[in-house]
């Protein structure tokens, strides 16, 4: 994306792609809350949630982005790799938190 206004065309390329997700989480931004936005969630039934604007305390999908650089951090520092390998730190850390299971999911992953 080069501009803000292609982030709707972006939006509907990823529902092609990859599928629609049960829940858009935004950041209660103008764009992602306009009409385009909110038909398009609505023609491939995606529910959207809404957070307040730059307030990371409020987004549980900011504390997550921070929980996984903080833990990215620790596998470097803890397995003396350079940082040029942060990437794949990064892409090891996201694949253990995704296979780790969940209370709310009735202990599934």
């Amino acid at each position: 994306m080069q501009r803000e206004s292609q982030s709707h065309g972006t939006y509907q390329g990823y529902i092609r792609e990859v599928e629609a997700s049960e829940v858009l989480v935004t950041d209660n931004s103008k764009i992602q809350t306009g009409q385009s936005w909110e038909r398009t969630s609505r023609a491939v039934m995606t529910k959207q949630r809404k957070f307040t604007a730059y307030n990371q305390n409020e987004s549980k999908v900011e504390r997550r982005i921070q929980d996984v650089k903080h833990k990215t951090v620790l596998v470097l520092e803890r397995s003396y790799d350079p940082l040029v390998f942060w990437c794949y730190a990064l892409i090891s850390v996201v694949d253990c938190l995704n296979h780790i299971a969940k209370k709310p999911l009735g202990w599934k992953s």
